[in-house]
């Protein structure tokens, strides 16, 4: 139930300023504004759950932090971007897990680095300190990351950064 608070133990797999992915058994989800911790940490996080943009939150969260540097593993088979992907997700009801997922695209602009996927829907990318997409507008790129909600009006999926390499 929203607003009910609950508990969950697992691994900081993404980290961004606006927030963080942690993963356990259950899945993939979001670890609300500026949480105390690090990509690699393991960590019990107390919250309420909540949603923000049609992904499930952990929202006020009390974060404790169990260890540090441990080794951050990303699915082999993410997720593909594309224009039916981003359909069923602007479709659904109700919060989902956060997805691992992957798109190559060309850059549209350099202060946002978004990317149009066909016609209607667009990709904003969420960066770190290690992952900065830079001077890239016009450039052929592929990203992985996690989903981090969806923006209706603007359809726009934001996507957490894990990986970036440019073509050739």
């Amino acid at each position: 139930a929203k607003n009910a608070w609950v508990a969950v133990k697992g691994l900081v797999t993404a980290k961004c300023s606006d927030g963080s992915i942690i993963t356990d058994a259950a899945g993939d989800f979001i670890l609300g504004y500026k949480a105390e911790a690090n990509l690699g940490d393991e960590v019990i996080v107390y919250g309420k759950r909540g949603a923000y943009n049609k992904s499930y939150q952990l929202a006020s969260p009390v974060v404790k932090v169990q260890s540090t540097g441990n080794e951050v593993k990303y699915p082999a088979q993410p997720s593909v971007v594309d224009e039916a992907f981003l359909a069923e997700f602007a479709a659904a009801k109700g919060d989902q897990l956060a997805k691992y997922v992957t798109y190559t695209g060309v850059v549209n602009d350099d202060k946002y680095n978004t990317f149009s996927v066909g016609e209607t829907y667009k990709i904003s990318p969420y960066t770190s300190s290690d992952f900065i997409i830079k001077n890239a507008k016009g450039k052929k790129v592929t990203i992985e990351g996690y989903t981090y909600g969806y923006a209706s009006k603007s359809n726009q999926l934001n996507v957490i950064i894990t990986s970036v390499k440019y073509a050739e």
